[in-house]
């Protein structure tokens, strides 16, 4: 956790804010938000019809594992593609990678109303991974070279709010597209919907974007020293999805089985996310950035141990929409510092990495947790990562100390 304070001791006092905004520039920045909403879209759209399409294409013998591989082969396009997509947006520019990355989404997304294969429907999803990552990092390098300070830290909070809200009611409608389209390949004609903000992107996003007024940080030609900031947002990214990943086993050793009641406690963590998303905006100029990192790092850690330490349904929703909401201050928070503290020029390969990172904590958590699990049992496993985030934030604050 030291790396978060020292980077965050270099950043500037104050940074300038946005001119006021335009028409063009307030449909610009909806078609840069929603990409939260596309990268949601990825995972929900298909979470109705998981089991009855793995049947579908795999069998009663195979259904379930290419149902679960159909769930997070994009996963491996999106750790893959975060650095390349980066790359690729320094060179072309993000506004050419955002086009690419909708064209591709719209297209390999929508293939499964077709498919009826595993191999191709697999290969189609690691194509949709891959186009989200390009999405998700031209979207947010967008906004961190369109608008500056106060105005570019409430745009990366309603990139993650649309994330977690699209979370939300994206679920409910791929199950009523399927009920009204007759089967489980109907929900994939959602990824289709990616054209519109492509064509929108087309008439509000201008060729070049504005160049910053004042540039924030001397240019290097590496980011080599950001390295503190991801290894230290692994450990972060592990208990985030702590309610994703774990809390549904957590749920069934207290004997709540019930997939509806176990729907809206998990399904907590999203609304958690959303409001803490929105909150990051007004609480960082308010707190400060080590402020804003103590308290999302606190409700998690509060989550974690609520979450174990009781088998009421309500409490353990409570204790999810906490970590939920500690995560969803945690996303635009490392995004804008990732902006601020990276080269102009380096943006790209900047939040590429960011988002290879964070699903790479998605992808370590089962790695990090069940062996917790194993020695602890699964309220021991929440409890010791409530511990590691609560060592985390005494960390945090002993360091500020010194610095006094």
């Amino acid at each position: 956790m030291d790396s978060f304070v020292t980077a965050e001791a270099q950043l500037e006092p104050a940074l300038p804010d946005t001119p006021p905004l335009t028409v063009r520039d307030r449909l610009a920045m909806a078609v840069m938000v929603s990409g939260g909403w596309w990268m949601a879209l990825i995972f929900t759209a298909i979470a109705p019809i998981l089991s009855v399409m793995g049947n579908a294409l795999g069998g009663e013998r195979n259904g379930y594992w290419v149902g679960q591989l159909t769930m997070t082969v994009p996963d491996v396009g999106i750790i893959v593609g975060g650095p390349l997509v980066g790359i690729l947006i320094e060179r072309y520019g993000a506004r050419s990678v955002l086009f690419l990355s909708f064209a591709l989404y719209a297209i390999a997304g929508s293939a499964g109303m077709i498919v009826d294969d595993s191999i191709t429907m697999l290969s189609s999803r690691l194509l949709v991974g891959f186009s989200g990552a390009g999405i998700a990092t031209s979207t947010t390098a967008l906004i961190g070279n369109r608008f500056e300070g106060q105005t570019r830290v409430k745009a990366l909070g309603y990139w993650s709010a649309f994330g977690a809200l699209g979370g939300v009611l994206s679920v409910m409608a791929a199950g009523q597209v399927a009920a009204i389209g007759g089967g489980w390949h109907a929900p994939f004609s959602l990824y289709g919907l990616a054209m519109i903000p492509l064509v929108a992107a087309f008439f509000v996003l201008p060729a070049r974007s504005r160049s910053v007024t004042k540039p924030e940080k001397e240019q290097v030609p590496s980011i080599w020293n950001l390295w503190p900031l991801y290894a230290g947002m692994v450990p972060i990214y592990v208990a985030v999805f702590m309610t994703g990943v774990q809390l549904s086993f957590l749920l069934g050793a207290d004997r709540i089985d019930d997939p509806v009641t176990q729907s809206w406690v998990i399904g907590s963590a999203s609304a958690g996310s959303f409001l803490g998303a929105f909150s990051c905006a007004f609480l960082r100029p308010r707190i400060g950035s080590r402020g804003t990192m103590l308290t999302f790092i606190g409700l998690m850690a509060v989550g974690n141990v609520l979450m174990p330490l009781t088998a009421n349904p309500v409490l353990m929703g409570l204790g999810g929409a906490m970590n939920g909401a500690g995560g969803g201050m945690a996303n635009p928070f490392f995004a804008a510092l990732l902006i601020e503290r990276a080269p102009i020029r380096a943006r790209g390969r900047a939040i590429g990495i960011l988002y290879t990172t964070q699903f790479f904590g998605e992808f370590m958590n089962p790695f990090v947790v069940t062996p917790l699990a194993s020695l602890l049992g699964i309220r021991g496993a929440f409890l010791a990562v409530a511990a590691l985030l609560a060592a985390g934030g005494v960390s945090v604050a002993a360091y500020r100390k010194r610095q006094s």
